[in-house]
Order: structure tokens, then sequence, then C-alpha cells
């Protein structure tokens, strides 16, 4: 019974160590489709005749 609490609680430590570095990796996703979703806007040529004054 010892062992596998023993087993389990490795595995349980295992698992956190890499949930651990995939969260800082699912953080950078989220941070690129952010800036994705919102680029920043430069001001555009406005396309069209212009009237003589």
């Amino acid at each position: 019974m010892l062992l596998t609490q023993k087993d389990i609680l490795l595995k349980l430590e295992q698992f956190e160590n890499k949930v651990s570095s995939h969260d800082e990796n699912i953080q950078m996703i989220f941070e690129a489709l952010k800036q994705l979703l919102h680029p920043p806007t430069a001001p555009r040529k406005r396309i069209g005749f212009k009237p003589d004054n």
C-alpha cells in the first residue's frame, strides 16, 4: 500500500513539473494570439480622387 502511494506521489510530482513548463508555453501562445487580434494600425493612404480647389 505504501509503495502505491509513493508511486502516485512521484507521478503527481512529474505531472506538476510537466504542467508548469506547459503553462509558460501556453501563456506565450495567448500573448501571440492577442497581438494577432489587435495589430497596430498604421495610417493608410486614402484611395480616390481629390477635388481641385
